[in-house]
């Protein structure tokens, strides 16, 4: 028998079983690992005891059609709890284990769940000190009023926090209001020591800041109410992500009070992810009057991503002075707010990624300007990717300087020939999506004959280096062979081309196009058609 050495061991059981997994029925087959033999047994046991397991769950199906008509905590007999701890302390792993998951899929008082865990954990092990990660998910059905004894909540907390006293990272997936409010008790026992914190609900923190230790924060800005968020150290934080409606984003979050005249520095922060959702009330309060920083600075920053966002909003973010560090943008909102990143100063970035909502008639000349300026002056260089929704005008591919895009989604229909000149206009492109492309001026015997020429004659390739070719509709009051023949003139003349994705009814007939002329034209035979 081959001894392989530990270092490969470790190798093949970190990318085999070291991933994090959701819950326990995905943990289970890691058990695997430890029945090879003693020596992987003894290697394995780090990666497979990593995780610690509690779940809560309705325990029949027809408790959970009921659930709604429980009374808060459910019947005993409706709920059934599955945990790995025991096996883990009968194995006496406890010191192994990193990450706490802790699931409920019940209608439970959050309080209740909470000190069920704590008793669980204190039955099999005094200490858990080595658990330096907890993740909490809530069922989302869980929405009921509770009358909260806001000092037992954070006894609970806290006692838990006693027992698993070293957590430097909390992550919680709760949709409930009332779980958030907990989470937020849970996670503030932890303060001083937590360097990431995922928590995408209303905070509702009692604490009046976090440590400077917090580097990694995802989190929600949907409450008009600044004091329920505890003041965040800028200077240190090296990853944000950002989930808010724009009436209540504000940077004022992260400025210290007592320097609030001074520049908003985030001198660590490799990754800025910004996502924007409308408001769902109109009746919201608008956020408190806080004062705005006068000026933000991100000397490191080396990825924006910004989703749903407007032109007001966008100002605010993009006119600051990171812009030369910048390597990776992608962006999705309106045409003015893509304006406001076209005004910015990118160096050079490696890619640049655009999502521009529907355009209408009246910001044509706008959306040349800017996609012109993103796309032809900004030096790009990987990927240049553009996604147009729908615009209420013809692209005009005389007014397109898009020389650095190698992707480009549109969504509204073509014409054949003007899809032929857009590929012509665009060198660098590699993928083109089209939702449909228009063979109207094909209709007539005289239109499909001309064309029938100019395919036999126009074998010149296209400069662009196109690999991916989707059509998501090939449709016109003209013959099938017409039809088939016009993407088969854009298959001849790309000559990089590795995927072609079509209607069902042209699937076969290209793939028997490919088989007949591949020794004829050797590049064919790279070419996988494949059904949309």
């Amino acid at each position: 028998m081959v001894s392989l050495s530990e270092d490969i061991v470790r190798g093949v059981l970190r990318h085999s079983v070291g991933p994090a997994v959701k819950d326990l029925y995905m943990w289970k087959p890691k058990l695997f690992w430890l029945q090879i033999c003693p020596e992987w047994t003894r290697i394995a046991k780090a990666y497979v005891y990593s995780e610690a397991f509690i779940e809560c769950y309705v325990h029949d199906s027809k408790a959970l059609n009921n659930m709604h008509m429980r009374p808060l905590g459910g019947s005993p007999l409706a709920q059934k709890w599955v945990s790995n701890i025991d096996l883990i302390t009968q194995s006496d792993c406890q010191d192994l284990v990193r990450r706490l998951n802790l699931k409920l899929a019940t209608r439970m008082d959050p309080d209740a769940y909470l000190d069920a865990v704590l008793q669980l954990l204190i039955k099999y092990s005094g200490s858990w000190a080595s658990v330096n990660s907890v993740r909490v998910e809530t069922s989302r059905q869980i929405d009921y009023e509770s009358h909260e004894d806001l000092q037992k909540k954070r006894g609970i907390c806290r006692r838990l926090a006693q027992v698993v006293s070293q957590v430097q990272a909390v992550e919680a997936d709760c949709d409930s209001r009332i779980y958030s409010k907990t989470m937020c008790e849970f996670a503030g026992c932890y303060a001083e020591s937590l360097r990431s914190l995922k928590l995408l609900d209303i905070m509702s923190f009692s604490i009046p800041s976090f440590a400077p230790a917090l580097s990694d924060l995802t989190m929600a800005l949907v409450s008009a109410e600044a004091q329920a968020i505890p003041r965040i150290f800028a200077s240190t934080l090296q990853k944000l992500n950002v989930y808010s409606y724009p009436k209540h984003f504000s940077w004022a979050y992260f400025q210290d009070p007592l320097d609030a005249s001074k520049p908003l520095r985030f001198d660590q922060l490799r990754e800025l992810r910004l996502n924007f959702t409308q408001d769902p009330s109109a009746e919201l309060p608008m956020r408190l009057d806080i004062c705005e920083p006068t000026e933000l600075e991100f000397p490191m920053l080396g990825v924006l991503m910004v989703s749903g966002c407007l032109v007001d909003t966008c100002d605010n973010i993009l006119a600051r002075t990171y812009e030369s560090q910048v390597a990776s943008v992608v962006f999705g909102g309106a045409l003015g707010a893509a304006k406001s990143l076209s005004r910015s100063s990118f160096a050079s970035i490696d890619s640049l990624i655009i999502d521009i909502s529907p355009v209408a008639a009246s910001d044509e000349d706008e959306f040349y300007s800017v996609t012109n300026r993103l796309f032809g002056d900004f030096a790009i260089k990987h990927s240049g990717g553009l996604h147009i929704h729908y615009t209420d005008f013809a692209l005009s591919v005389d007014m397109l300087q898009w020389t650095s895009l190698t992707s480009l989604v549109l969504q509204r229909p073509m014409e054949f020939y003007d899809v032929i000149d857009l590929i012509g206009a665009l060198p660098r492109l590699e993928q083109l999506d089209l939702a449909e492309m228009r063979l109207d001026m094909l209709a007539t015997e005289e239109a499909a004959a001309a064309f029938g020429e100019r395919l036999d004659s126009d074998t010149q390739p296209f400069e662009a280096p196109v690999e991916i070719l989707s059509l998501g509709s090939v449709v016109g009051e003209c013959p099938f062979h017409v039809s088939a023949g016009a993407v088969q003139f854009l298959m001849i003349k790309m000559p990089m081309l590795k995927q072609v994705l079509v209607d069902d009814y042209l699937e076969e007939y290209l793939d028997l196009f490919v088989e007949e002329y591949m020794d004829e034209i050797p590049h064919l035979a790279e070419i996988k058609v494949l059904a949309t």
